[in-house]
């Protein structure tokens, strides 16, 4: 969903503000297609982590919202709620920007280098591209309206790590 929308706020904008008001961080809001059916996904934080009694009253609360202005959604969907993930969504250029030096992959709209995905490693981020270094060892420089889709890649623990507390 895209929150270009000059004038009255769009959806998007709507439902982060929502999640803003509950407490939480909106990480981002994203109306797709799965299996022919239309999600509503709605990615929420904070700091002391996501839990699923969070996720209930955020989805409580925009549910709420929704069935009050269901002329604002184009079609039947399923609202999600959830955390991040390990392998959180990139959707703002802020993001981008605060996770500079870990590995991403990207999904693009046309290809890119004769690519229409990548995984690499996130060396910069401007107003208008991110620039990444690929494991061969080159730079490639994406520009934000070519992507479509963005993640961290869960790289796992260290190795030599058991995934136990001391």
């Amino acid at each position: 969903m895209e929150s270009r929308n000059h004038g009255t706020p769009s959806v998007s904008e709507t439902l982060k503000a929502l999640v803003v008001s509950l407490g939480y961080e909106c990480i981002g809001v994203e109306l797709m297609k799965e299996s022919g059916f239309s999600v509503l996904r709605v990615y929420i934080d904070s700091i002391g982590g996501i839990g699923l009694d969070d996720c209930a009253r955020v989805s409580r609360h925009l549910n709420e919202f929704l069935d009050n202005n269901e002329e604002k959604l184009p079609e039947r969907y399923s609202l999600e709620v959830s955390s991040p993930g390990l392998e959180r969504p990139l959707f703002e250029k802020e993001d981008y920007q605060r996770f500079i030096g870990r590995k991403v992959q990207l999904k693009f709209n046309r290809k890119i280098e004769g690519k229409k995905r990548v995984t690499a490693t996130l060396e910069t981020a401007d107003d208008n591209a991110a620039h990444l270094r690929l494991d061969d060892g080159s730079d490639c420089i994406v520009p934000f309206e070519t992507i479509t889709r963005a993640h961290l890649v869960y790289e796992g623990l260290p190795k030599g790590k058991k995934g136990r507390n001391v």
